[in-house]
């Protein structure tokens, strides 16, 4: 299979977003168009409620003190990181909107926080500001004045406005703003260290970080249904609760909120790896389906893992891992398809809890994938084949396609 093809396939597993896993904490659905990792949460029964965002028309809020709310304009699972849109200036006045608020403060208990990544532009400020040390900069030739003449025009009346750079413990929760000192600001992701006034500026924003979660807190044992290999157990760390911990031989995966097995071969415990792809239950965490999810594992595992053992045995995770060194993914592929025993490599877990639109959607997908490992060049479907297969096959999944056209998967 071309790689260009493998992404497709990889690519399609972000559009399947069911509530819940059989694998993993429930997984939020998406907003609008935009999915909604673990933890984050935007609603009672999915995610961790410690992270809570809001889905209102298909947008995401990021609502922080004092009743302020703010457009979250991207996600970043894999860095735990997200951007906000700031607030905007008043009309006709060089005051920011959300003055009322004394700008943009988060909660100190809640696990967010702003990143060093922000070059923040405080604009209207009073002559108090010029006491103020480095890192602050409020000097005439600060970039904060190139900004007030591209954008912000009603800000002219006012000489002094300064610049400064988040990080440490006096921004890590507030962008301020009041009357006594700064009354508009405006904030800039990652901006350019080398920027001058003839460049353009670049789309405003905030970005935010979250901490890794925690197991989630229960009360009984059936709270922690959704968490395989996990028990309701004190937290000894927090005296009168209780938490989802998982159970001796697996370790918590806050990324994907699962009980990740702690073993490899021979019984040894594993050492963990820098973000590696979970297998076939990192993927069904991440995007909470199992019904594409098992093809894109079974060429991931093959690819990363090998052993020197028998190639024609188990291959996902759930199962003992035995495989034949340096063996071609290719030709494993369609040995598993030509003799049609796909649906023996994949998890007996993910067998038992799936539908039979799930086992379907499955051997679809086997079958999409083996249609583009043919030798003969001729016989692969195109690109735009392809892509027209998969969605076809999601429309099936998601309920758009009647039960009549689905006996043609």
């Amino acid at each position: 299979m071309s790689k260009s093809v493998l992404k497709i396939l990889i690519l399609t597993l972000t559009l399947l977003t069911r509530t819940t896993s059989a694998l993993a904490m429930a997984r939020c659905g998406n907003c609008g168009r935009t999915p909604v990792p673990y933890p984050l949460s935007t609603a009672l029964n999915c995610g961790d409620q410690s992270y809570k965002i809001r889905c209102t028309g298909g947008t995401l809020w990021f609502d922080a003190m004092n009743g302020s709310s703010y457009t979250i304009t991207s996600i970043n699972s894999l860095t735990q990181r997200i951007v906000i849109r700031p607030a905007s200036l008043a009309r006709d006045a060089c005051v920011t909107s959300d003055m009322r608020t004394q700008g943009i403060q988060l909660d100190d208990n809640l696990p967010f926080n702003i990143t060093s990544s922000n070059t923040i532009l405080l604009l209207n400020c009073s002559d108090a500001m010029l006491n103020l040390q480095a890192p602050i900069n409020c000097s005439s030739n600060c970039v904060c004045h190139s900004y007030i003449k591209d954008n912000a025009p009603a800000c002219m009346r006012s000489s002094l406005c300064c610049m400064f750079r988040t990080g440490g413990s006096q921004t890590s929760y507030v962008v301020r703003v009041d009357g006594g000192g700064c009354a508009a600001y405006q904030s800039f992701v990652n901006l350019d260290s080398k920027w001058a006034p003839a460049k353009k500026w670049p789309e405003p924003g905030l970005e935010l970080e979250w901490e890794l979660p925690q197991e989630q807190v229960c009360k009984v044992t059936v709270d922690c249904k959704d968490l395989l290999h996990s028990n309701c157990l004190a937290d000894p760390e927090a005296w009168g609760q209780k938490r989802c911990f998982c159970k001796s031989g697996f370790k918590w995966d806050p990324i994907d909120g699962l009980c990740q097995s702690a073993k490899c071969r021979n019984g040894k415990i594993c050492k963990p790896k820098k973000k590696q792809m979970s297998l076939i239950a990192g993927v069904v965490g991440a995007v909470g389906s199992v019904s594409l999810a098992v093809m894109t594992g079974i060429l991931v595992y093959k690819k990363n893992q090998h052993t020197k053992k028998e190639a024609q045995k188990n291959l996902i995770k759930g199962r003992e891992e035995i495989a034949e060194e340096n063996v071609n993914l290719v030709v494993y592929m369609k040995k598993i398809m030509n003799e049609e025993k796909l649906m023996d490599v994949v998890d007996a877990v993910l067998m038992e809890r799936a539908t039979k639109l799930d086992l379907e959607t499955m051997k679809a997908m086997g079958s999409l994938a083996a249609a583009c490992l043919d030798e003969r060049r001729q016989n692969r479907p195109s690109m735009k084949e392809v892509a027209d297969e998969i969605e076809y096959i999601i429309s099936i999944n998601t309920g758009d396609v009647s039960e009549s056209k689905q006996a043609q998967l």
